[in-house]
């Protein structure tokens, strides 16, 4: 027989001191004899450090004011697994300011491409007196990408930030889904708010049209009165259908918000009167709500003059 021993230690919370008093953003650290560790900040928030010296943010705004049980749990190396021994657990009194409030964030998507089309969005947030403040922005894993950036003592009332889209060294975030922070002081405490979603989106809508070559009748008697091409898209956009003759001339523009309509063609002028029959060209212009362009190519749709003839059977 073998006789092997396993030493699976618990870890050991460091810091801060139990019963210790918190607000704003503190670093809770943990010692452990390898492997990962996760933090748990109550019943429900965990947070999971690969990598020695072992430490988590807690963020005092996350919960009402009160107390918060922490622990930190041995995990296996990659932290899939996290059913080693627990720390023994600290009780932190948590306390927060108001937030600020009245968030109004716009545009929710931009695209930061430089092209003078949504290329920043702007957060618009109340205080209810005189503060120190500093906003900052993060993915929605809590990434910071942004800030904390300064705003000094912001007096009460009505305020914005702009965040064109870039991270501290001025690059351009990747395409995903984001939030701007704001973070007040006063009186020893600390408060947060934060901004609804905000969606960068560089990326032209894909501009997959069908429909070309097809054959419309528009004698308004319920029969393929109208043209509208087939559209696929990647999400909500806005699509114009343009159309022109072979000789180049635009005859027709419409707009609709796909997912709610198509844009169509009645093939009549605009008093009314049938264009000549024929063939013509048209394309789709997609516009997202980011502002990315993209057009299709030029196709083909032929106006009929043919209508349908009632028969009688006898």
């Amino acid at each position: 027989s073998i006789t092997v021993t396993i030493s699976n230690t618990a870890p050991v919370l460091l810091a801060p001191a139990d019963g210790a008093h918190l607000t704003g953003t503190v670093a809770v650290a943990a010692k452990a004899d390898g492997g990962a560790v996760e933090f748990r900040f109550g019943p429900y928030n965990t947070v999971l450090d690969t990598v020695p010296p072992y430490s988590a943010v807690l963020d005092a705004a996350d919960y009402e004011d009160g107390t918060v049980e922490v622990s930190a749990v041995r995990c296996q190396l990659d932290g899939m697994v996290c059913l080693g021994p627990a720390s023994e657990a600290r009780t932190y009194v948590v306390a927060s300011l108001p937030p600020p409030t009245d968030i109004v964030q716009k545009p929710l998507y931009i695209s930061p491409d430089g092209d003078g089309t949504k290329d920043s969005t702007t957060t618009w947030f109340t205080l209810a007196s005189a503060q120190s403040a500093a906003w900052e922005v993060v993915r929605l894993d809590g990434t910071l990408v942004r800030g904390p950036v300064p705003m000094g003592t912001v007096s009460a009332g009505r305020h914005s930030v702009v965040w064109r889209g870039r991270d501290d060294s001025g690059n351009r975030v990747r395409d995903g889904i984001y939030r701007l922070r704001i973070r007040t002081v006063a009186g020893g405490l600390a408060g947060r708010a934060d901004s609804p979603r905000i969606t960068v989106d560089t990326k032209p809508p894909p501009n997959a049209v069908t429909n070309a070559g097809a054959t419309f009748y528009p004698y308004r008697d319920g029969y393929k009165d109208t043209f509208a091409p087939g559209l696929t898209v990647r999400g909500p956009v806005w699509a114009t259908l343009e159309v022109r003759s072979l000789g180049g001339t635009t005859i027709h523009r419409s707009t609709a918000f796909f997912g709610s309509a198509l844009p169509r063609w009645n093939g009549r002028y605009s008093s009314g009167a049938l264009r000549p029959a024929g063939t013509y060209e048209w394309r789709v212009k997609l516009v997202d709500l980011a502002g990315n362009r993209s057009a299709s190519s030029w196709s083909t749709v032929h106006l009929s003059w043919k209508k349908l003839v009632p028969v009688t059977l006898t």
